[in-house]
């Protein structure tokens, strides 16, 4: 049986709930209107309820595929929202930021916003849109303690491991710039720089996707920096010293840059870069992923 995709989208003021049929992203009205005013942080709970309730799956949002959509200026009310959806079972198999797209997306039309955020998917959703592992909330007491930036700065920790579990590679979240980075390569070995893009674009690490080639100041600031996949012995990665960035080959041995080379790629996620720390740590609980501090 196919899983059920919806979309939840929280604008400036009102949630909209879209669906996934034949391709196609659909306004789902909830109370027989298109959206709800989002009056207060327990609008998008009680909008998630009664979507559970017409839904009337077991396990409630357990097995439905859902998609978070935010607007900037309401980034303050994912913490409600995330919880409201742990509440009914659900978790969102991906975060999107809504403003990403540029400021006209501001007036776009719901269904037009999720075609451009995840245009292959609403092409071709069953063979675009692999399920992802949907990890159980664990309980409360069995969560490690995460931080907040006042916490981190105090304690000198930058670098966290990130366990998504499922057998699914490790991340290393980057807590002063707000970057998550995979702890493995994309691939085996190198690629040429005009391949890289496109190979970034069509990863799903940890269930996430929108990953891309690290801009070459990116790039270097994390590999000199003291993080869990910098060589101890040597100033190089994975025991890698090609590395792509958006210009070219960064060569972290030499410190010097081939522009239009290839080479290995570590991909990087806008996951909360510029974003409260607050953001990934809720994204992180409700996903059930298992974060701790990392020291040498």
């Amino acid at each position: 049986m196919t899983q059920p995709t919806f979309a939840c989208l929280l604008a400036e003021d009102a949630v909209t709930i879209l669906c996934l049929r034949q391709g196609c992203w659909e306004v789902e009205p909830i109370g027989g209107e298109s959206s709800t005013p989002l009056a207060n942080e327990r609008v998008v709970p009680e909008v998630l309820a009664q979507l559970s309730e017409r839904l009337n799956l077991p396990g409630g949002l357990t097995h439905v595929r859902l998609f978070l959509v935010y607007a900037d200026g309401v980034a303050s009310r994912l913490p409600a929202a995330l919880s409201g959806m742990a509440a009914l079972g659900g978790t969102p198999l991906e975060l999107l930021r809504r403003d990403r797209l540029g400021p006209d997306a501001r007036h776009g039309a719901a269904s037009t916003i999720m075609d451009r955020l995840f245009p292959v998917a609403s092409r071709t959703p069953s063979a675009s849109m692999p399920t992802a592992p949907v990890p159980s909330l664990a309980p409360a007491a069995a969560r490690p303690a995460i931080p907040n930036n006042a916490a981190a700065a105090l304690s000198g920790t930058r670098f966290y491991t990130v366990d998504a579990g499922h057998s699914q590679s490790a991340l290393v979240y980057d807590c002063h710039s707000g970057l998550l980075w995979p702890s493995a390569a994309a691939t085996d070995g190198p690629l040429a720089l005009t391949d890289a893009a496109h190979v970034a674009g069509g990863l799903l690490f940890a269930g996430m996707s929108h990953w891309r080639v690290p801009q070459q100041h990116e790039l270097e600031e994390f590999a000199r920096a003291d993080q869990p996949l910098r060589d101890r012995r040597r100033a190089t990665m994975l025991e890698r010293w090609n590395w792509l960035c958006a210009e070219g080959r960064l060569d972290l041995v030499k410190g010097t840059l081939t522009p239009g080379a290839g080479g290995h790629l570590l991909p990087v996620l806008d996951l909360a870069r510029g974003r409260p720390f607050a953001e990934f740590v809720a994204l992180a609980q409700a996903r059930g992923w298992q974060v701790a501090p990392w020291s040498a």
